[in-house]
């Protein structure tokens, strides 16, 4: 009897620990800038590390940027590099929520244009976006060393 109540005491503890976890916020990302890029983030951290991953993204093509809350990112347009440091909570009504349980994230949708642009856009809505809506404070995402 005692190793039911051990038990189930057990399992109420890690449900209760895992619903209570920080969820992440993935970005999936749509190249509208009309020519290739590379793409540089930090991909899903494993093992207690973070891996750099480096993606070319042809035109019209998505890739998935996780963490986007915690690490920089970069986008490589032609040999120019374009840093986005200055990133932005993204507000809670442009996000929707994939995965299951305790493997649920938080993710949002952008694209980038070809002044290199960042924009949000609806989750709901699909790529590309011909018009954006109001962006809300910090967006659109302009790259840390140009002039927006």
């Amino acid at each position: 009897m005692t190793n039911k109540i051990i038990n189930v005491l057990f399992v109420v503890i890690c449900f209760t620990l895992l619903q209570s976890c920080t969820l992440s916020v993935s970005c999936l990302i749509y190249n509208n800038s009309g020519v290739d890029i590379i793409v540089t983030g930090f991909d899903v951290e494993r093992m207690g590390e973070s891996k750099v991953f480096r993606r070319a993204l042809k035109p019209g093509k998505t890739v998935r940027i996780e963490k986007w809350d915690w690490h920089p990112i970069s986008i490589n347009k032609g040999g120019i590099v374009y840093k986005y440091d200055d990133r932005h909570g993204v507000p809670y009504e442009y996000t929707g929520f994939v995965g299951f349980g305790p493997f649920t994230k938080r993710q949002f949708k952008a694209q980038i244009e070809p002044n290199m642009k960042i924009y949000l856009i609806p989750i709901n809505s699909s790529f590309p976006a011909s018009e954006f809506p109001a962006q809300p404070d910090g967006f659109p995402l302009c790259p840390t060393d140009f002039a927006c």
